[in-house]
C-alpha cells in the first residue's frame, strides 16, 4: 500500500490450536486499486489473508486507504487488478 510512514497494517495470528488447512474468511492476492484519475494506486497489496480468529488492525491518517481497503474486501469496490 502506499501511505504515510504513520499508517500500519498488523496481523495479530490465530491461536495455535486451530488446523492450518483452515480456509481463510478473506484472500486478497495482487490486490491493486487506485481512484479515477489518481497518480498511482492506493492499495497496491501482494497477499493478505485473514483466518478465524485472526484480527486485523488498520491504522493511518486520513486518506491513506483503510476504509478502500475495508470496501475491497467487503465488495463494496471492485480491484482494478488481483483477487479478492
Amino acid at each position: 500500500m502506499h501511505e504515510p510512514a504513520d499508517a500500519m497494517l498488523r496481523l495479530n495470528p490465530a491461536s495455535d490450536d486451530r488446523p492450518e488447512d483452515e480456509t481463510p474468511v478473506l484472500d486478497l492476492q495482487s490486490v491493486r486499486f487506485a481512484w479515477p484519475g489518481a497518480a498511482q494506486p492506493v492499495i497496491d497489496l501482494a497477499a493478505l489473508q485473514l483466518r478465524p480468529a485472526q484480527r486485523l488492525l488498520l491504522r493511518g491518517g486520513s486518506g491513506c486507504g483503510k476504509t478502500t481497503l475495508l470496501s475491497l474486501a467487503a465488495g463494496v469496490l471492485l480491484a482494478d487488478s488481483g483477487q479478492v
